[in-house]
């Protein structure tokens, strides 16, 4: 894992590390790989499209405070970051066109000399999200324009980097504050997966390895950063038509309802000692997703929930089993929010690294 090999050259040269910049860096690379079958290598070259990506997030959350903002001329005039914003989006759009023909260049080139079935064009050319969006039967969905890939590069970009990274970057910071904590975890790594080449074995950590099942301790810990810090602390939904609640309240049609994942997983009269990471909890512990709705519910439940999931629990043996971590000087424990659309830790997460 090159998230590993970076952390291994800190922890020998001896120098401080933001933990939160490598863990957006870390899930920028998976899910380029994942959503567009293309390699960043973020951990390794920085890359200024997540730091523009945050920035347009920025401009957006803060247009609450800026009244003005879609008043044409003037809405440019007042503020200065719209009239940055409007570069940074040009700059968005030309990225994720890019990254469009760049994959459609690849499928025409997979496909040629004859029609091809999508299994036989390889991981990085037919598997990937937007190849699949690219390569959809449009007699069977709808054939999607341009302008429309690109919107869900944006929205693949933002559901695949800022979640897990944000559940990734609180999961060190814990590990920080409970060290009881972080070696239950380290037991359980050593115990469940002895046969694995993090413990000494040959195998490679696989998804069955990490299930609630195998991993109860892990999982729990997951959730408890979900629970505690969820990556979008509060959400809203909108009434299509008029509706009533099973208590009686009316819900006139165009209604904004807001529900709040942050305040519910710290509701003491659901969650007892809310405010302590409990991992055990989670063992006799089965929420729906109504009542933890972290990962939306019904219709439009997160469709990357197991994929978010896995890829945290995988981080983190890898992480946990190799290193560990201290506060650095400037490091604020704990950790301060910075809400934006998605919840992050202000002022980043430095930290000295010593391989284990």
């Amino acid at each position: 894992m090159v998230l590993c090999d970076v952390l291994r050259e800190h922890a020998e040269a001896g120098t401080l590390v933001d933990a939160q910049k490598l863990m957006f860096a870390f899930t920028l690379d998976s899910i380029a790989e994942i959503g567009f079958g293309t390699h960043f290598n973020a951990l390794r070259k920085p890359m200024n499209i997540g730091q523009k990506f945050d920035q347009a997030q920025e401009t957006v959350f803060l247009r609450v405070l800026r009244p003005f903002f879609y008043v044409p001329v003037l809405g440019k005039l007042l503020y200065a970051k719209e009239r940055e914003n409007a570069r940074i989006i040009r700059d968005l759009d030309e990225f994720s066109m890019r990254t469009i023909h760049q994959r459609r260049a690849a499928i025409n080139k997979a496909t040629q000399g004859g029609k091809q079935a999508s299994s036989d064009l390889g991981a990085c050319v037919g598997d990937d999200c937007l190849s699949l969006f690219m390569t959809a039967d449009p007699k069977k969905t709808m054939k999607f324009t341009d302008k429309q890939l690109r919107d869900i590069v944006m929205s693949v970009m933002i559901a695949g980097r800022d979640t897990t990274a944000c559940t990734l970057s609180f999961a060190i910071a814990e590990a920080m504050l409970n060290p009881e904590v972080t070696a239950k975890l380290r037991a359980e790594i050593q115990d469940k997966l002895r046969h694995t080449t993090l413990c000494g074995g040959d195998a490679v950590v696989s998804v069955d390895d990490v299930t609630k099942t195998n991993m109860p301790y892990l999982h729990g810990f997951v959730y408890e950063m979900l629970r505690l810090h969820p990556p979008v602390p509060v959400d809203l939904k909108q009434s299509v038509k008029d509706d009533v609640w099973p208590d009686g309240t009316h819900v006139p049609a165009g209604s904004a309802v807001f529900f709040a994942p942050y305040a519910m997983g710290r509701d003491e009269k659901v969650w007892p000692e809310a405010l302590k990471v409990i991992p055990e909890r989670w063992e006799s512990c089965s929420p729906t997703a109504f009542e933890f709705p972290v990962f939306q519910a019904g219709p439009r439940i997160c469709l990357g929930l197991r994929m978010a999931e896995y890829e945290a629990k995988i981080n983190l043996v890898h992480v946990l089993s190799a290193f560990d971590f201290t506060p650095a000087e400037g490091c604020q424990m704990p950790p301060r929010y910075k809400v934006r659309l998605t919840q992050s830790i202000a002022g980043g997460l430095p930290v000295h690294v010593r391989a284990l």
